[in-house]
């Protein structure tokens, strides 16, 4: 069972609350906690994305249903991991899965985990 300091277990809590999706990945990089809103907005069957899936397996599934655009899927895997694998970039990214606009963010922990935090985008135009 992942033991979440208080402070993550507030940004968990707060985040499946609200319209947000939020997963937490451990240093070596599985899956290890995904919040219902997760699964909402980007589509992925609880049975795949579950404890211990790997990140890269989880950004190939988003890149083959379109998710990253018209980009070869290996590409977009291969600098997810770049990304994942430095010890100071975060990384934002928009993307799109049917109509809904998705702004995420990867951000790494001090304890060695990475947050993936997610929220649809409205945008108008006026």
């Amino acid at each position: 069972m992942l033991k979440l300091s208080p402070l993550l277990q507030q940004i968990v809590t707060s985040y499946d609350a609200c319209v947000g999706g939020l997963a937490i990945y451990d240093e070596a990089q599985p899956l290890v906690l995904a919040t219902g809103n997760f699964y909402g907005l980007t589509g992925l069957e609880r049975g795949f994305a579950k404890f211990g899936c790997p990140y890269d397996e989880i950004v190939d599934c988003l890149a083959g249903h379109g998710q990253y655009g018209d980009a070869a899927r290996d590409a977009i895997v291969a600098d997810r991991m770049r990304a994942m694998a430095s010890p100071h970039d975060d990384l934002t990214e928009l993307r799109s899965r049917e109509d809904v606009a998705i702004s995420a963010r990867l951000l790494k922990l001090s304890d060695g985990h990475i947050l993936t935090l997610m929220r649809p985008v409205t945008t108008c135009f006026a």
